[in-house]
């Protein structure tokens, strides 16, 4: 006998929940919370995360041949009189001997505003051994998952991944075991959670995005970048599939362009 599970929003008669909404936290926590339990179900695509996401100067490093157990902790905390909570750890294990760590801070997927400096700051004290012990003579890696790419300072190593990449991820991993007798119930679910978005598409939050770029216009044309104000807000532009530029006093709309990356820079 098998049996479904269903969830209703209040003052509705469609199905808009899933389990990933019976997650205690805000939206944000929800999401990070969800990503860690997505990947303690699904081995497999812990290891296509390290392969996707991570360059192949990290990864190549990594004996991931001789990884028999992957240990996930969502919110580890820190040990001593200082709270330090972690947001995702991937422990990499062959028997009892830890090889290497990953550890993940992740902001909302809807939050623009995110100061480099201070994520930078926050994930190097996740990476502590003083904080977590154990930890002094293995790799650690720290990855930032923001809406935007973020950047960090190379010597600290950090890796800034988007969440479009994560749900690109997702899709792939559903496409690769879509024809096994693997049960996808729960990557579906999160990544329907995560976009609100079904049956695979990327999400974006617009389709054309037309920009007013007076002034620069030439010079977006000649280098195919476009460079904007980070205003107090955060960044107010809506995440599109494709963007247009017109010139100063209303000009007409000549090209469209397919966005390829959207990085925020700290002044």
């Amino acid at each position: 006998m098998k049996a479904s599970f269903r969830l209703y929003k209040a003052h509705s008669s469609k199905r808009y929940s899933s389990f990933f909404d019976l997650i205690d936290g805000d939206n944000e926590t929800k999401q990070t919370k969800g990503l860690a339990y997505t990947f303690s179900k699904y081995p497999n695509l812990v290891f296509m995360f390290i392969k996707s996401i991570l360059p192949p100067a990290t990864s190549g490093g990594l004996p991931l041949s001789e990884i028999d157990y992957v240990q996930v902790d969502a919110e580890m905390l820190s040990e001593g009189y200082v709270n330090i909570r972690r947001d995702i750890t991937l422990s990499f294990y062959r028997g009892n001997v830890k090889r290497f760590v990953i550890v993940m801070e992740a902001k909302s997927s809807k939050k623009g505003l995110v100061k480099d400096n201070n994520l930078t700051l926050q994930l190097s004290s996740y990476l502590n051994p003083a904080y977590f012990p154990g930890e002094e003579d293995i790799p650690i890696i720290g990855i930032t998952i923001t809406k935007y790419r973020m950047m960090h300072p190379i010597e600290t190593g950090f890796i800034s991944i988007t969440w479009n990449e994560i749900i690109k991820l997702l899709n792939d991993f559903m496409r690769s075991k879509h024809n096994l007798s693997i049960d996808l119930g729960i990557v579906r679910e999160y990544t329907d959670f995560l976009t609100g978005v079904k049956n695979g598409m990327n999400f974006y939050e617009v389709e054309v995005l037309s920009v007013a770029a007076g002034e620069t216009l030439q010079l977006t044309k000649d280098h195919f970048i476009h460079a904007c104000p980070h205003h107090r807000k955060g960044f107010t532009y809506k995440t599109p599939i494709y963007i247009t530029f017109r010139s100063a006093g209303g000009g007409e709309m000549e090209f469209l362009y397919k966005t390829d990356c959207t990085m925020k820079c700290d002044s």
